[in-house]
Protein backbone atom coordinates (compact mmCIF):
# COMPACT_ATOMS: atom_id res chain seq x y z
CA UNK A 1 0.00 0.00 0.00
CA UNK A 2 1.27 3.48 -0.87
CA UNK A 3 2.53 5.31 2.21
CA UNK A 4 1.48 8.86 3.08
CA UNK A 5 4.30 11.42 3.27
CA UNK A 6 4.24 14.91 4.72
CA UNK A 7 6.34 18.03 4.43
CA UNK A 8 8.39 16.75 7.35
CA UNK A 9 9.11 13.32 5.82
CA UNK A 10 9.16 14.22 2.10
CA UNK A 11 12.91 14.87 1.83
CA UNK A 12 13.78 11.59 3.53
CA UNK A 13 11.19 9.41 1.78
CA UNK A 14 11.47 10.91 -1.71
CA UNK A 15 14.44 13.20 -2.34
CA UNK A 16 16.95 11.08 -0.39
CA UNK A 17 15.55 7.73 -1.51
CA UNK A 18 18.11 5.29 -2.92
CA UNK A 19 15.67 4.22 -5.66
CA UNK A 20 13.02 5.86 -7.84
CA UNK A 21 9.81 7.08 -6.22
CA UNK A 22 6.37 7.74 -7.70
CA UNK A 23 4.50 10.45 -5.79
CA UNK A 24 0.71 10.75 -6.05
CA UNK A 25 -0.57 14.23 -5.21
CA UNK A 26 -4.23 13.68 -4.30
CA UNK A 27 -7.13 14.73 -2.05
CA UNK A 28 -9.92 12.66 -0.43
CA UNK A 29 -12.72 14.56 -2.23
CA UNK A 30 -11.20 14.03 -5.71
CA UNK A 31 -13.05 11.42 -7.81
CA UNK A 32 -10.27 10.87 -10.40
CA UNK A 33 -7.82 10.45 -7.50
CA UNK A 34 -9.90 7.59 -6.14
CA UNK A 35 -10.14 6.09 -9.64
CA UNK A 36 -6.38 6.01 -10.17
CA UNK A 37 -5.55 4.81 -6.64
CA UNK A 38 -6.05 1.05 -7.39
CA UNK A 39 -3.85 1.41 -10.50
CA UNK A 40 -1.04 2.93 -8.42
CA UNK A 41 -1.46 0.20 -5.80
CA UNK A 42 -1.06 -2.43 -8.51
CA UNK A 43 2.05 -0.68 -9.88
CA UNK A 44 3.49 -0.52 -6.36
CA UNK A 45 2.85 -4.24 -5.86
CA UNK A 46 4.25 -5.34 -9.21
CA UNK A 47 7.34 -3.11 -8.97
CA UNK A 48 8.04 -3.37 -5.24
CA UNK A 49 11.63 -4.43 -5.90
CA UNK A 50 12.49 -1.44 -8.12
CA UNK A 51 10.49 1.58 -6.89
CA UNK A 52 8.12 2.79 -4.20
CA UNK A 53 4.86 4.67 -4.45
CA UNK A 54 3.90 7.34 -1.91
CA UNK A 55 0.97 9.75 -1.55
CA UNK A 56 0.75 13.45 -0.65
CA UNK A 57 -2.60 14.81 0.53
CA UNK A 58 -2.61 18.29 -1.00
CA UNK A 59 -5.25 19.50 1.50
CA UNK A 60 -2.94 18.67 4.40
CA UNK A 61 0.33 19.60 2.65
CA UNK A 62 -0.26 22.77 0.60
CA UNK A 63 3.44 23.70 0.87
CA UNK A 64 4.49 20.57 -1.02
CA UNK A 65 1.78 21.15 -3.63
CA UNK A 66 3.01 24.72 -4.15
CA UNK A 67 6.67 23.61 -4.33
CA UNK A 68 5.94 21.34 -7.30
CA UNK A 69 3.36 23.56 -9.00
CA UNK A 70 0.38 21.26 -8.42
CA UNK A 71 -2.68 23.02 -9.85
CA UNK A 72 -4.77 19.95 -10.78
CA UNK A 73 -5.14 16.58 -9.11
CA UNK A 74 -4.34 13.83 -9.36
CA UNK A 75 -0.81 14.77 -10.38
CA UNK A 76 1.67 11.90 -10.38
CA UNK A 77 5.40 12.66 -10.46
CA UNK A 78 8.21 10.16 -11.00
CA UNK A 79 11.34 11.06 -9.01
CA UNK A 80 14.81 9.63 -9.67
CA UNK A 81 17.92 10.67 -7.71
CA UNK A 82 15.82 13.30 -5.95
CA UNK A 83 14.72 15.02 -9.18
CA UNK A 84 11.37 14.91 -11.04
CA UNK A 85 11.84 13.06 -14.34
CA UNK A 86 8.23 12.82 -15.55
CA UNK A 87 4.78 14.05 -14.57
CA UNK A 88 1.24 12.94 -15.38
CA UNK A 89 -1.87 15.01 -14.68
CA UNK A 90 -5.19 13.17 -14.43
CA UNK A 91 -6.25 9.54 -14.15
CA UNK A 92 -5.00 7.16 -16.84
CA UNK A 93 -5.21 3.46 -17.61
CA UNK A 94 -2.39 1.39 -16.14
CA UNK A 95 -0.47 0.71 -19.36
CA UNK A 96 -0.66 4.34 -20.48
CA UNK A 97 0.26 5.64 -17.02
CA UNK A 98 3.35 3.43 -16.86
CA UNK A 99 4.42 4.58 -20.32
CA UNK A 100 3.79 8.26 -19.49
CA UNK A 101 5.87 7.95 -16.32
CA UNK A 102 8.73 6.36 -18.25
CA UNK A 103 8.58 3.04 -16.40
CA UNK A 104 10.16 0.14 -18.22
CA UNK A 105 7.79 -2.61 -19.45
CA UNK A 106 7.62 -5.60 -17.12
CA UNK A 107 8.96 -8.81 -18.69
CA UNK A 108 5.97 -10.76 -17.37
CA UNK A 109 3.31 -8.08 -17.74
CA UNK A 110 0.65 -10.68 -18.59
CA UNK A 111 1.59 -13.23 -15.96
CA UNK A 112 -1.91 -13.14 -14.43
CA UNK A 113 -3.55 -14.15 -17.72
CA UNK A 114 -4.60 -17.78 -18.04
CA UNK A 115 -2.09 -19.46 -20.41
CA UNK A 116 -4.86 -21.08 -22.44
CA UNK A 117 -6.41 -17.64 -23.05
CA UNK A 118 -3.39 -16.25 -24.93
CA UNK A 119 -3.20 -16.76 -28.68
CA UNK A 120 -0.61 -15.21 -30.99
CA UNK A 121 -1.73 -14.72 -34.59
CA UNK A 122 0.05 -14.07 -37.87
CA UNK A 123 3.32 -14.82 -36.21
CA UNK A 124 6.84 -15.27 -37.57
CA UNK A 125 9.28 -17.95 -36.48
CA UNK A 126 9.76 -17.85 -32.73
CA UNK A 127 6.10 -17.38 -31.85
CA UNK A 128 3.94 -20.17 -30.52
CA UNK A 129 0.23 -20.57 -29.99
CA UNK A 130 -1.16 -21.78 -26.68
CA UNK A 131 -3.89 -24.40 -26.74
CA UNK A 132 -6.63 -24.96 -24.20
CA UNK A 133 -5.57 -27.42 -21.52
CA UNK A 134 -1.87 -27.25 -22.41
CA UNK A 135 0.88 -25.04 -20.99
CA UNK A 136 1.49 -21.98 -23.15
CA UNK A 137 4.91 -21.40 -24.59
CA UNK A 138 5.92 -17.77 -24.30
CA UNK A 139 6.80 -16.04 -27.61
CA UNK A 140 10.40 -15.00 -28.03
CA UNK A 141 9.33 -11.61 -29.41
CA UNK A 142 6.20 -9.79 -28.25
CA UNK A 143 3.77 -8.81 -30.99
CA UNK A 144 3.34 -5.01 -30.96
CA UNK A 145 -0.48 -5.23 -30.90
CA UNK A 146 -2.55 -6.90 -28.19
CA UNK A 147 -6.34 -7.29 -28.38
CA UNK A 148 -8.62 -8.33 -25.50
CA UNK A 149 -11.70 -10.28 -26.61
CA UNK A 150 -14.64 -12.38 -25.46
CA UNK A 151 -16.30 -15.15 -27.46
CA UNK A 152 -19.66 -14.22 -28.94
CA UNK A 153 -18.65 -10.57 -29.34
CA UNK A 154 -19.47 -9.28 -32.82
CA UNK A 155 -17.22 -6.23 -32.51
CA UNK A 156 -14.37 -8.54 -31.49
CA UNK A 157 -14.85 -10.64 -34.63
CA UNK A 158 -14.92 -7.48 -36.74
CA UNK A 159 -11.67 -6.19 -35.22
CA UNK A 160 -9.95 -9.57 -35.54
CA UNK A 161 -11.07 -9.80 -39.17
CA UNK A 162 -9.57 -6.39 -39.92
CA UNK A 163 -6.24 -7.35 -38.36
CA UNK A 164 -6.12 -10.60 -40.34
CA UNK A 165 -7.00 -8.86 -43.62
CA UNK A 166 -4.17 -6.40 -43.09
CA UNK A 167 -1.73 -9.20 -42.24
CA UNK A 168 -0.95 -7.67 -38.83
CA UNK A 169 0.70 -9.81 -36.18
CA UNK A 170 -1.18 -9.61 -32.90
CA UNK A 171 -1.63 -11.27 -29.53
CA UNK A 172 -5.23 -12.10 -28.61
CA UNK A 173 -6.14 -12.40 -24.92
CA UNK A 174 -9.54 -13.95 -24.32
CA UNK A 175 -11.35 -13.27 -21.07
CA UNK A 176 -13.61 -16.32 -21.36
CA UNK A 177 -13.85 -17.99 -17.98
CA UNK A 178 -11.44 -15.59 -16.28
CA UNK A 179 -12.85 -14.16 -13.02
CA UNK A 180 -12.45 -10.40 -12.74
CA UNK A 181 -11.54 -10.01 -16.41
CA UNK A 182 -13.50 -6.79 -16.91
CA UNK A 183 -12.10 -5.28 -13.71
CA UNK A 184 -8.53 -6.01 -14.85
CA UNK A 185 -9.38 -4.70 -18.32
CA UNK A 186 -10.65 -1.46 -16.77
CA UNK A 187 -7.42 -1.01 -14.83
CA UNK A 188 -5.16 -1.71 -17.81
CA UNK A 189 -7.02 0.14 -20.57
CA UNK A 190 -9.43 2.50 -18.81
CA UNK A 191 -12.45 0.69 -20.32
CA UNK A 192 -14.35 -2.46 -19.41
CA UNK A 193 -15.81 -3.19 -22.87
CA UNK A 194 -14.40 -5.50 -25.52
CA UNK A 195 -12.59 -5.48 -27.78
CA UNK A 196 -9.78 -3.35 -26.40
CA UNK A 197 -6.61 -2.82 -28.44
CA UNK A 198 -3.16 -1.91 -27.12
CA UNK A 199 -0.27 -1.00 -29.43
CA UNK A 200 3.18 -0.99 -27.83
CA UNK A 201 1.64 -0.47 -24.39
CA UNK A 202 -0.62 2.41 -25.50
CA UNK A 203 -4.39 1.68 -25.23
CA UNK A 204 -6.07 2.98 -28.40
CA UNK A 205 -9.68 1.87 -27.77
CA UNK A 206 -12.03 -0.61 -29.40
CA UNK A 207 -13.15 -1.64 -32.87
CA UNK A 208 -14.23 1.86 -33.89
CA UNK A 209 -10.88 3.42 -32.99
CA UNK A 210 -9.07 0.54 -34.71
CA UNK A 211 -11.01 1.15 -37.94
CA UNK A 212 -10.34 4.89 -37.69
CA UNK A 213 -6.57 4.32 -37.49
CA UNK A 214 -6.83 1.92 -40.43
CA UNK A 215 -8.76 4.43 -42.56
CA UNK A 216 -6.15 7.10 -41.84
CA UNK A 217 -3.33 4.76 -42.90
CA UNK A 218 -1.83 4.92 -39.42
CA UNK A 219 -2.49 1.37 -38.17
CA UNK A 220 0.10 -0.37 -40.32
CA UNK A 221 2.63 2.39 -39.61
CA UNK A 222 2.18 2.08 -35.84
CA UNK A 223 2.48 -1.71 -35.64
CA UNK A 224 5.50 -1.47 -37.99
CA UNK A 225 6.98 1.12 -35.60
CA UNK A 226 7.48 3.67 -38.37
CA UNK A 227 8.73 7.10 -37.26
CA UNK A 228 6.08 9.80 -37.00
CA UNK A 229 5.00 12.20 -38.47
CA UNK A 230 4.19 9.82 -41.35
CA UNK A 231 2.96 10.64 -44.88
CA UNK A 232 -0.07 8.78 -46.29
CA UNK A 233 -1.85 9.03 -49.65
CA UNK A 234 -5.65 9.22 -49.95
CA UNK A 235 -8.10 10.01 -52.74
CA UNK A 236 -10.59 12.82 -52.18
CA UNK A 237 -13.49 14.13 -54.21
CA UNK A 238 -12.55 17.54 -55.58
CA UNK A 239 -15.85 19.47 -55.82
CA UNK A 240 -14.46 22.11 -58.21
CA UNK A 241 -13.18 19.41 -60.52
CA UNK A 242 -16.52 17.61 -60.22
CA UNK A 243 -18.47 20.66 -61.41
CA UNK A 244 -15.98 21.30 -64.20
CA UNK A 245 -16.19 17.64 -65.17
CA UNK A 246 -19.97 17.73 -65.32
CA UNK A 247 -19.95 21.04 -67.20
CA UNK A 248 -17.75 19.60 -69.93
CA UNK A 249 -19.91 16.44 -70.27
CA UNK A 250 -17.36 14.05 -68.83
CA UNK A 251 -14.58 15.24 -71.15
CA UNK A 252 -12.07 15.71 -68.33
CA UNK A 253 -9.83 12.63 -68.49
CA UNK A 254 -8.93 12.53 -64.81
CA UNK A 255 -12.52 12.84 -63.59
CA UNK A 256 -13.46 14.62 -60.34
CA UNK A 257 -10.70 13.06 -58.24
CA UNK A 258 -7.54 14.49 -56.80
CA UNK A 259 -4.92 12.73 -54.70
CA UNK A 260 -3.92 14.03 -51.30
CA UNK A 261 -0.70 13.35 -49.40
CA UNK A 262 -1.23 13.94 -45.69
CA UNK A 263 1.48 13.97 -43.04
CA UNK A 264 -0.12 12.42 -39.95
CA UNK A 265 0.94 11.76 -36.37
CA UNK A 266 0.53 8.50 -34.45
CA UNK A 267 -3.11 9.34 -33.62
CA UNK A 268 -4.01 10.00 -37.26
CA UNK A 269 -4.18 13.79 -36.91
CA UNK A 270 -3.17 15.74 -40.02
CA UNK A 271 -0.06 17.90 -39.64
CA UNK A 272 0.35 18.87 -43.31
CA UNK A 273 -1.52 18.27 -46.59
CA UNK A 274 -0.51 18.32 -50.28
CA UNK A 275 -3.01 17.94 -53.17
CA UNK A 276 -1.75 16.42 -56.44
CA UNK A 277 -3.34 15.58 -59.76
CA UNK A 278 -2.10 12.01 -60.20
CA UNK A 279 -1.51 8.93 -58.07
CA UNK A 280 2.09 8.62 -59.33
CA UNK A 281 2.90 12.14 -58.14
CA UNK A 282 1.25 11.46 -54.77
CA UNK A 283 3.14 8.17 -54.29
CA UNK A 284 6.46 9.81 -55.18
CA UNK A 285 5.91 12.66 -52.71
CA UNK A 286 4.84 10.29 -49.91
CA UNK A 287 7.92 8.08 -50.44
CA UNK A 288 10.15 11.15 -50.47
CA UNK A 289 8.68 12.55 -47.25
CA UNK A 290 8.90 9.20 -45.45
CA UNK A 291 12.49 8.67 -46.60
CA UNK A 292 13.44 12.11 -45.28
CA UNK A 293 11.77 11.32 -41.95
CA UNK A 294 13.67 8.03 -41.64
CA UNK A 295 16.93 9.85 -42.36
CA UNK A 296 16.12 12.42 -39.67
CA UNK A 297 15.39 9.67 -37.15
CA UNK A 298 18.60 7.89 -38.08
CA UNK A 299 20.59 11.09 -37.63
CA UNK A 300 19.02 11.71 -34.22
CA UNK A 301 19.80 8.15 -33.15
CA UNK A 302 23.43 8.53 -34.28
Amino acid sequence: MAADVTTRTFDEEVLSSAGPVVVDFWAPWCGPCRAVAPVLEQIAEERASELKVVKVNTDDEPELAARYGISSIPTIIHFANGEPVSKVVGAQAKAKLEKSLGLRPLPAAEAQVSPSAVRVHGTPAGYSVSRAGAPAQQPKVQAPLTIYTLSGCGYCRSALGLLRRRGIEFTEISGDGEPGFRHRLLQETGRATVPQVIIDGDPIGGARELRALDRRGVLIARVSRMPFPFAVVSRRLDMRALFAWLATFLRQPSGPWSYVVEVVDADGLTLDRHALASLDEADLLARTLNAEREQDVGSEAA
